[in-house]
């Protein structure tokens, strides 16, 4: 038998949304076809869009735009504007604007003439899209991400990410379903004004414009929560790489080439950082602006200097809030006892430790006086001896406990102590940075308790387990997520976390029932604040896990309360073969049938909806044949599936092929959790084959190996009264 080649051949001709994907392109060759035209613009909506010239908003114009869009002519002019149309089968015309034609050479233009042009740049528009798009995948391939970047001046501001997702080596066939895999989930993340470039060796570019009303990397919760998606959706590991072009009012004369070498260096880091993990060029441009920056070598030394001696000591930095220069503020200050640092927006105090803490009132009168002059002013304090903290790193954690202060808001002071340490590790988490953050959390950890109530412990347990995972760590995971339950056993995130890593390890059935407690203690009053997003994914996390421990009912249920709180559309495919799956166990199969075909519609190489809907047509009769056929193709994707072959197998009984049936379920049951199904598929075909006794044969063999009171065996048993 002949197997399709599992790509399929590109349609070679002009798609609707390619006038907007290459408009730039389109626009520019339109414009060397229409002598003295100077701007093309192409449109598609009903009406001609305001933001048009000023001649288009004549009466006329507008008149004829309707009359082009309705398909009554083929072009016209108007005030001294062109107008034809491409046409689609199955979509609306793409109407081209021609602006700025010599009045002569509009009044003598000729229709055949026109068509003519059309046709060649139709022919043009075609073999230009060709060359932008990869053929594997469907998406823009690398060539149109170097046009995109050699058009720096033309182009708005945006941001670059390179993401990488290494797959596991494998056949060419699974390579490529792979691919296809992650092409499709990056696409059901990326928000709508993205663009996604596939550039080869399973390593995607995503360019996002810089719209400053738009969730956009900056301070890297983009590239987080697409790190946490990519896994979620199964992606062996994942780094990205992101560079950012400046918008249009900030000087920046870099050229595009230069923000690739900037992602594509970035990214290299990131690959150094662990499966999961990402970088910016900023964090690696400027490292000085970092938040946890070290203060400066001349600094490093004054404090050193005094503190040589010292065995007890207090450690003040104070800063404006304006981030503007200290001085002539504390001039006072300054000339007895303070150390500034090089820039002059930094003062730091050194106090030996006597009984009162001098630190905390010095901290309070310089923000007193500077109130008193219209300024306000943060401090943090850090303390020599600390839990294991050497002397050298008290100058760090007195930057901690300022940054702690930032979020209680202005003329705030914190001493250095264990949420200094979870704010400290969440900024190096948020970096990409998952050894330090590893570091911070457990040093936090091992610090002295904040809160009487352990909440403070709660939050590092939590946090260190996430970053854990995020290194493929999940055993240590799970035990910081126990640990967190231990203190807190309604905790949700806790709850919700340990059911991630508890799916990442295949124990599908205790990440159901931890996903379950969550749901239960995020709608219990008085419970803490949840984010739609998370309790929108914990919906989904309890339907797949549910699908995969067969409780078919409670996915059923869990998928649809998902799908009436998703409100993006293009995720909903996510669900289509699980809703399928669930479905078919419980018997309802014309349900069934429109999810499975609904998710094949979706990926054409989905092994499981292809094994179900064969099994769905069986069931209602259908048709055998097509059964068979779809059966036979979900194998040739994976071939050693042990339930898709007992399906198989059941396929061919139908079509009358029982000895080959038969060798299909002697094959079967050389796998020790599929044996009793095989034999259960066995003793029913017996049975159909009127050998009742070679059916109850089989049927005593799964009593007598089953548990009493499962499906399997109450199927046997049912089984072997049909025999009598």
């Amino acid at each position: 038998m002949v197997e399709n080649f599992p790509v399929p051949f590109t349609d070679n001709h002009l798609q609707h949304e390619d006038f907007q994907l290459f408009s730039s392109s389109f626009a520019a060759r339109t414009e060397e076809m229409l002598p003295t035209v100077k701007e093309v613009l192409f449109f598609n909506s009903e009406e001609l869009p305001p933001h048009s010239p000023e001649n288009a908003e004549s009466e006329m114009l507008k008149k004829l735009y309707r009359q082009i869009m309705s398909g009554e002519l083929f072009y016209g002019v108007a005030d001294g504007v062109l107008l034809f149309s491409f046409q689609f089968l199955d979509a609306p015309p793409v109407i081209t604007a021609g602006y700025g034609g010599d009045s002569e050479f509009l009044r003598r233009l000729d229709e055949i003439w026109l068509e003519e042009v059309r046709e060649k740049l139709e022919g043009e528009f075609t073999l230009l899209r060709e060359a932008r798009i990869d053929q594997e995948t469907g998406l823009l391939n690398l060539a149109n991400l170097q046009s995109v970047l050699d058009s720096w001046d033309t182009t708005p501001g945006f941001f670059l990410l390179l993401v990488e997702l290494p797959g596991r080596r494998q056949t060419w066939l699974r390579d490529h379903r792979y691919l296809e895999h992650c092409a499709r989930a990056l696409r059901d993340f990326g928000p709508d004004r993205s663009t996604l470039h596939y550039i080869g060796s399973l390593t995607f570019a995503l360019l996002l414009s810089a719209d400053p009303a738009m969730d956009i990397p900056g301070n890297h919760d983009f590239e987080k929560r697409l790190v946490a998606w990519l896994k979620k959706e199964g992606c062996c590991r994942v780094h990205i790489g992101s560079s950012r072009k400046a918008v249009p009012n900030e000087e920046n004369h870099t050229a595009g080439r230069t923000l690739l070498n900037e992602a594509w260096t970035a990214l290299q880091y990131a690959e150094k950082r662990g499966p999961f993990s990402f970088c910016t060029w900023l964090q690696l441009a400027w490292p000085d602006l970092h938040p946890l920056a070290p203060a400066s070598s001349g600094v490093r030394r004054k404090i050193s200097r005094l503190a040589a001696k010292e065995k007890q000591f207090e450690l003040l930095l104070v800063e404006a809030d304006d981030h503007n220069a200290l001085l002539p503020d504390f001039e006072e200050e300054f000339t007895h006892s303070a150390v500034i640092s090089d820039d002059s927006v930094s003062a730091w105090f050194f106090f030996p430790v006597s009984k009162n803490s001098e630190a905390m009132k010095l901290a309070k009168q310089l923000m007193n006086r500077g109130e008193a002059k219209g300024r306000t002013f943060s401090a943090g304090i850090a303390i020599f001896p600390f839990y294991d903290f050497r002397k050298s790193e008290i100058l760090q954690n007195c930057r901690k406990a300022l940054i702690h202060a930032s979020f209680f808001g202005s003329s705030s002071v914190v001493e250095f102590d264990q949420t200094s340490l979870n704010i400290s590790g969440d900024i190096y988490f948020g970096d990409g940075d998952l050894i330090s953050a590893v570091r911070e959390y457990r040093r936090g950890l091992a610090s002295p308790p904040v809160n009487p109530d352990g909440s403070e412990e709660i939050n590092l347990y939590n946090s260190l387990g996430v970053t854990l995972a995020l290194m493929n760590r999940t055993a240590s995971a799970m035990e910081n997520f126990n640990a967190a339950l231990r203190l807190a056993p309604k905790n949700f995130m806790a709850m919700y976390n340990l059911g991630l890593a508890l799916h990442d390890s295949g124990e599908d059935e205790t990440a159901f029932l931890s996903f379950e407690k969550a749901l239960l203690s995020s709608k219990r009053e008085g419970s803490e604040e949840i984010d739609d997003e998370t309790l929108q994914d914990l919906l989904f996390q309890l339907g797949n896990a549910a699908c995969l421990c067969r409780r078919f009912a409670d996915a059923d249920r869990y998928f649809n309360e998902w799908l009436k709180k998703n409100t993006d559309q293009r995720k909903n495919g996510r669900v289509w073969s699980r809703l399928g799956e669930a479905c078919h166990g419980l018997g309802e199969f014309r349900r069934a049938r429109d999810y499975l075909q609904k998710a094949l519609n979706l990926d054409r190489f989905n092994a499981v909806a292809m094994a179900l809907l064969g099994d769905t047509y069986l069931q209602t009769g259908e048709g055998s044949d097509i059964a068979l056929t779809l059966c036979r193709k979900s194998l040739e994707i994976e071939p050693q599936n042990w339930a898709h072959r007992i399906i198989y197998a059941r396929a061919l009984a139908a079509e009358g092929q029982f000895a080959e049936a038969r060798s299909e379920l002697a094959d079967c049951m050389r796998s020790k959790r599929w044996r009793s199904a095989a034999r259960l598929e066995m003793a029913q075909l017996c049975l159909a084959t009127g050998e009742k006794r070679s059916a109850e044969r089989w049927f005593r063999r799964i009593l007598d190996s089953e548990k009493h009171g499962n499906t399997t065996y109450i199927a046997a048993r049912t089984g072997l009264k049909a025999c009598r």
